[in-house]
């Protein structure tokens, strides 16, 4: 399929993919770096998941980079955030009610209620400064179950690739 780009992209860009944990982080995560390979080609992705000082390594690592990069996080570093605001980066924060997420993150990966909560009360703190930033997108994990392929296409237009085909978003719903 053939994509163009509505804004120019700094070099190198950053996709993050980020939000509450067990709201849909992974499935945006897979969403940017299917839509990224696609406009830039797969050679020219990387892709990872890197939390909290690993994100602002893996950043200096890769400064001189010509790469697009996606990266998964849920408690984003000052340095992430200033990427945003600056538009070095596109933010893609997935969002669920959060007794919804404790229940489904004690259920896959177990835990006391007090530890899930203080990490879903880190998360929902640093929603507020994404979200108040037009470089994010917000996406409710309802939208996400119900209105899947909506969602594909919104991200495309905010990270800049423009309408798609229906072959990519068929194929992205997919995999």
């Amino acid at each position: 399929p053939v994509l163009c780009l509505s804004f120019a992209m700094p070099t190198p860009f950053y996709v993050l993919c980020s939000g509450l944990p067990r709201s849909g982080s992974t499935w945006s995560f897979t969403v940017c770096r299917l839509l990224m390979e696609a406009l830039h080609g797969k050679d020219h992705v990387e892709c990872g998941y890197h939390e909290g000082v690993n994100a602002d390594r893996h950043v200096r690592r890769c400064r001189l980079s010509s790469s697009t990069h996606v990266i998964k996080l849920h408690y984003p570093t000052p340095t992430m955030i200033r990427f945003v605001l600056e538009g070095r980066a596109r933010n893609i924060y997935t969002m669920r009610h959060p007794l919804a997420a404790v229940a489904s993150y004690r259920e896959k990966f177990g835990g006391s209620v007090e530890d899930i909560a203080t990490r879903m009360r880190q998360s929902l703190t640093t929603a507020d400064r994404w979200t108040a930033d037009r470089g994010t997108l917000r996406i409710e994990f309802e939208d996400i179950v119900n209105h899947t392929r909506g969602q594909i296409r919104r991200i495309a237009v905010h990270l800049g690739v423009g309408d798609v085909s229906e072959e990519l978003v068929d194929s992205i719903d997919q995999e």
